[in-house]
């Protein structure tokens, strides 16, 4: 009722009910809530940027908390190169890597496949199924990892995304996070 009593002077409003058989995907796409959605702050984005170079692709994000102009998305986006950037080929690209922790092992693997650089961003997690494809078993970083930061209160680096219900993001995070700066090419 709020709705029809702010419009009545100036917004014509045309409801239209349709059923929903005609209508589920628009109502399947209305739901979806990306459980991943956690960014970085900018702060530290410029900070590891402006240390190791510029990124010229953001892999894991949306329209809206993209880093860089060129991004792909997990769902359609305007402007995404595509979804499910694992399944393009990063090579020439430095990439800005902030993945679902599920997919960080599959990240890990793709580094090596195409062999390009990126910036990694990840918590420390050394009991993580991924811990092992980025430390070997003296605890040192495997030799595509070429250099790293941490940030020790992981609450002070990360933002919520869309789903403001997310650990990531919340100021009861403060796991580690690391800022790894890989080279595939390095084996």
């Amino acid at each position: 009722m709020d709705i029809f009593y702010t419009a009545r002077e100036n917004i014509e409003i045309d409801v239209q009910w349709i059923l929903r058989l005609l209508n589920e995907r628009a109502d399947y796409l209305s739901k979806i809530v990306d459980y991943d959605d956690w960014i970085v702050k900018d702060c530290y984005f410029r900070a590891v940027t402006s240390l190791w170079g510029p990124c010229s692709v953001d892999c894991f994000t949306s329209s809206i908390s993209r880093k860089v102009r060129r991004f792909y998305s997990k769902y359609f986006n305007p402007d995404s190169l595509g979804v499910d950037s694992l399944k393009s080929n990063w090579v020439c690209e430095t990439c800005w890597l902030v993945p679902p922790v599920s997919l960080v092992k599959k990240v890990i693997r793709h580094v090596s496949f195409c062999q390009w650089k990126g910036i990694l961003v990840v918590p420390y997690w050394p009991s993580a199924p991924f811990w092992p494809f980025l430390v070997e078993r003296g605890g040192v970083f495997r030799a595509f990892v070429c250099d790293f930061r941490a940030v020790e209160n992981g609450g002070d680096v990360l933002l919520h995304g869309s789903n403001k219900s997310s650990l990531f993001g919340s100021e009861n995070f403060s796991t580690p996070v690391l800022f790894l700066l890989l080279d595939g090419a390095v084996q």
